[in-house]
């Protein structure tokens, strides 16, 4: 026998309709509320580029709101989830989610600072003093060039130079591991060598495939008591220059005369490494230089757009250099 199918008259259905948007509506009004009454302070800190479902997950965990999906919902329908920043915010469970989510846009304790792979100390003294208003001059008494290990940080707004030049110190030495300082004793190699090739490789070698390659044809170089002829230990030893508005603290297009400036870092008038690194190399960097691919290059050659090109002799090079229009 066949069910009768069951239509809802129109009060019914109305009924129904009304009773679910007034369950949606105290559920909403439940999950704006505080989700308890203790104002014990926690510090909660957001990463940079995290999503905002993570945010709302790691807040429910923390006691902090009743809901994630309420907060997702706040933040979409009322158009400020991309104000919500990165950083360390101080939070009591007994915000009403309205309150938490304006401390979240405007309640930064901390403030990040993002150090770029390949600047020398007074490019991160500039960054330091826009972003803390920190004098450059003494961000760079406490710093060592080389050492100062690139990333993206997170300072309290009254942080000192001094801070701020031990933690980078502190991060170098986390980074280069136990297992490559081992591998550098091996090879009768020390850590200020290597660091100061590993400043070269990141100049000159902007692509991960490339690093390695480049340290290896150094490597090379160094052996044979050839002169490095690296372009960035010249820029390097001119240092700023006013007039090169994109990078004025690595000049672009070099002359012959900039090529016979009189420094010790000058690697086309001297034999071997420069006496200390030419700016603070990333993870990459390191990498490559601790662990240089075995090659039979001897030269290499960049075009406009970062692209090298390697060879074995001096004529493959210039057949090289012609290709590219050098």
């Amino acid at each position: 026998m066949m069910k009768k199918a069951i239509f809802l008259t129109p009060p019914a259905l109305f009924l129904i309709i009304l009773v679910a948007c007034f369950l949606a509506w105290r559920w909403w009004q439940g999950a704006l509320q505080s989700p308890s009454a203790t104002d014990a302070q926690k510090i909660f800190v957001i990463q940079e580029g995290e999503a905002i479902q993570s945010v709302g997950q790691r807040l429910y965990k923390e006691g902090l709101i009743k809901s994630p999906t309420a907060f997702r919902l706040y933040l979409r329908f009322s158009g400020v989830g991309q104000k919500i920043q990165a950083g360390d915010f101080r939070l009591r469970p007994n915000m009403p989610l309205t309150d938490l989510v304006r401390e979240l846009q405007h309640g930064q304790l901390d403030i990040w600072v993002t150090l770029i792979e390949g600047w020398r100390v007074e490019e991160f003294a500039e960054e330091v003093e826009r972003v803390f208003g920190l004098s450059p001059s003494d961000f760079q008494l406490v710093s060592e060039e080389g050492y100062m290990f690139p990333d993206t940080y997170l300072f309290p707004r009254d942080v000192s130079a001094a801070t701020i030049a031990a933690r980078l110190k502190a991060e170098f030495e986390t980074r280069l591991s136990v297992k490559m300082r081992e591998v550098l004793r091996a090879q009768g190699r020390t850590v200020e060598d290597v660091v100061i090739l590993a400043s070269l490789v990141e100049r000159e070698a902007h692509k991960d495939p490339d690093r390695a390659i480049v340290a290896g044809i150094l490597q090379n170089r160094l052996a044979l008591r050839m002169p490095l002829q690296v372009d960035a230990t010249v820029q390097y030893a001119l240092g700023y220059q006013d007039q090169e508005q994109k990078s004025p603290w690595w000049k672009q297009d070099l002359t012959t005369d900039d090529l016979q400036v009189d420094s010790p870092y000058n690697t086309y008038r001297h034999i071997g490494l420069p006496p200390a690194p030419i700016c603070n190399p990333g993870l990459s960097a390191l990498t490559a230089a601790v662990y240089p691919q075995e090659t039979d290059y001897l030269y290499y050659i960049h075009d406009r757009d970062g692209n090298i090109y390697y060879a074995t002799t001096n004529e493959e090079h210039e057949v090289n250099k012609n290709k590219i229009g050098i």
